[in-house]
């Protein structure tokens, strides 16, 4: 229906690679993570380098141009009864709260594609742009994916395990696709223990 359309929308992340410099163009809170050589120390073989912000509600220059646009930002509440009476307890993240027909909804994102209700009070489909510079002595892969795999897997954990699925294989046998599947899985595999 016309009121779903409104109020739906997604992130988007892109990286072009053009010689030696990486651009990466964000909106939302999908990432980008480098896994780089990391030649310091001993028992780490790569570190992780993020290479985009997360588009968070609460990110204070977000937070800024929401309130601006006439913005609300604030975690959902619960009423929880206390013997010294009711208290409201935050619940959740940030999120950039909205009227859609008579309905309160709220959007845990500061930048989207679509959710065009939520673009009235602040939500941006505008990308951050960043830049950065590749040292092909060390840096190996990147890692892109959606706020499914941060939420439960750290960056740090990431690169490490597809470091060693790198490392494993070889350069020669590496094949991204694959170790893109197994972490897939084993993101799907601690969101279901989390639950």
């Amino acid at each position: 229906n016309r009121n779903h359309c409104l109020s739906s929308g997604a992130t988007c992340i892109a990286a072009l690679r053009k010689g030696q410099t990486l651009t990466i163009a964000n909106v939302g809170d999908s990432r980008c993570v480098l896994g780089t050589r990391d030649t310091s120390k001993y028992k780490k073989n790569f570190e992780a380098v993020q290479l985009s912000s997360d588009h968070k509600p609460d990110r204070p220059d977000e937070l800024f141009r929401i309130r601006n646009e006439g913005g609300h930002v604030e975690c959902r509440h619960v009423l929880v009864n206390r013997s010294n009476g009711t208290v409201r307890m935050p619940v959740g993240p940030p999120r950039v709260w909205y009227n859609l027909t008579g309905e309160t909804v709220g959007l845990a994102m500061s930048r989207s594609l679509g959710d065009i209700v939520a673009h009235k009070v602040g939500v941006s489909s505008i990308p951050e742009i960043d830049v950065y510079d590749i040292d092909q002595s060390k840096d190996e892969f990147l890692i892109i994916g959606s706020d499914g795999l941060w939420d439960v897997i750290s960056n740090q954990e990431s690169v490490d395990f597809v470091g060693k699925y790198l490392e494993w294989n070889g350069a020669e046998r590496f094949k991204p696709l694959e170790a893109a599947t197994e972490l897939v899985d084993l993101a799907r595999k601690k969101w279901g223990e989390s639950s």
